[in-house]
């Protein structure tokens, strides 16, 4: 049985909280750079980074190749290692001897392992794309399956 030492689990803690405190100040600063001509309500059901970018009367395009990197950074990365650690629980899963017992788990697991397919694809179906192709009822609609139905 292997363990982790502190040092290690305090690493992994440390690089998880830099990376979320940087992928998400780089867009917010952009952001906030960015010039709005006048009053318009956000047509979204919170504030979104793809329809603030819709309401900015400035050039968004280095904008939104940031985010664009930074999404397919993050979110494909923690896809990745989320779907290698599973296919370890399934090695090991196989590896329970009674056909009761890998029923119940295999249940258990496919059930989380749809959350985090349908969490994943659509972040990555929203964040990792151009702004500007993705309709606004399409971006609300996907938005509520990875805030409200996950």
């Amino acid at each position: 049985i292997t363990s982790m030492t502190a040092e290690f689990y305090t690493s992994l803690a440390v690089g998880s909280w830099l990376t979320g405190v940087f992928t998400g100040f780089l867009p917010c600063l952009m952001i906030s750079r960015l010039h709005y001509c006048s009053y318009n309500p956000i047509d979204h059901f919170f504030c979104n980074i793809p329809p603030l970018l819709k309401l900015s009367c400035s050039d968004t395009t280095v904008t939104e190749v940031v985010i664009f990197i930074l999404s397919l950074l993050v979110l494909s990365s923690c896809y990745l290692l989320t779907l290698v650690s599973y296919l370890f629980i399934i090695l090991s899963i196989l590896k329970i001897p009674s056909a009761s017992g890998r029923r119940k788990t295999f249940s258990t697991c496919s059930s989380h392992l749809m959350v985090v397919v349908i969490y994943y694809g659509t972040m990555i179906s929203v964040y990792v794309r151009p702004t500007s192709s993705i309709p606004s009822q399409l971006n609300k609609g996907v938005s509520v399956l990875y805030t409200v139905i996950t």
